[in-house]
């Protein structure tokens, strides 16, 4: 399973490749990020402090 988020309010999809999509959440086009936890993944983008 394929989570996206959003890196300013954390909305998410399922199923989505990390892109640039519309947020119902911030009313605007903003970056998504893949979520990625408990898999040994090494931080991303959507880890750094804003």
């Amino acid at each position: 399973m394929n989570v996206i988020v959003c890196k300013k309010c954390g909305y998410s999809f399922e199923n989505k490749e990390p892109d640039t999509y519309f947020c119902p959440n911030c009313n605007k086009e903003m970056k998504f990020f893949k979520f990625e936890a408990f898999c040994g993944a090494k931080p991303n983008e959507l880890h750094e402090i804003s």
